[in-house]
């Protein structure tokens, strides 16, 4: 698969988690009484909401298979990474706030399951390696919630995962690039623009 299209399948991939930076940014930017339009902002939503995900750069330097089960990398673990953020309340209150909600609702996000079963998140490890899975369907049955001991998917390589979800007209696709045009929709009505 050409760069090209495995940047723009992506992109694609992420707008849904940029959308959540944006406006997670845009609404506690006005809580904490900034300006709006503070770039910074934007650009920390944007980081902390994609930042679990950066675990595929590090795989990919590692020499490590990219595929659909990067998720069990430590990036990917809820009390670790918010409690990170959390704990960076002494340097910046207002940052960690950011970081933390960016981080959750990643989580969230990837909590939800699509098509293939989804993956899921192991919300309470250390301490527990369960995955929850919410509104996946599996062996074409819906399920409300999956709560299981460990990863049972084969991994998908990252080229499959992109032409499947992402590179195509489909319902996940769909749902990202409708988030992030109400995202930023939002910024440009609030703030008349995002300098």
């Amino acid at each position: 698969m050409p760069l090209w299209k495995k940047l723009f399948g992506m992109a694609v991939a992420s707008l849904r988690d940029i959308g959540f930076g944006l406006l997670a940014a845009n609404f506690l930017a006005a809580h904490f009484g900034e300006p709006v339009t503070t770039m910074v902002w934007y650009g920390l939503g944007v980081l902390f909401a994609i930042l679990p995900d950066t675990d595929i750069i590090v795989q990919k330097i590692a020499g490590a298979p990219v595929d659909s089960l990067h998720r069990q990398s430590v990036m990917h673990t809820p009390i670790i990474m918010i409690g990170g953020a959390l704990a960076l309340y002494l340097l910046s209150p207002s940052f960690s706030v950011l970081a933390a909600v960016c981080l959750f609702l990643h989580f969230v996000d990837d909590t939800i399951g699509d098509e293939n079963a989804g993956t899921g998140v192991a919300w309470l490890y250390p301490f527990n390696t369960r995955i929850l899975v919410i509104f996946c369907k599996e062996d074409g049955q819906r399920n409300l919630v999956r709560w299981e001991g460990s990863w049972h998917l084969t991994p998908v390589p990252l080229e499959v995962w992109l032409e499947r979800f992402w590179l195509r007209p489909t319902k996940e696709a769909t749902i990202n690039i409708a988030v992030f045009a109400i995202a930023i929709a939002v910024v440009l009505l609030q703030g008349g623009g995002l300098w």
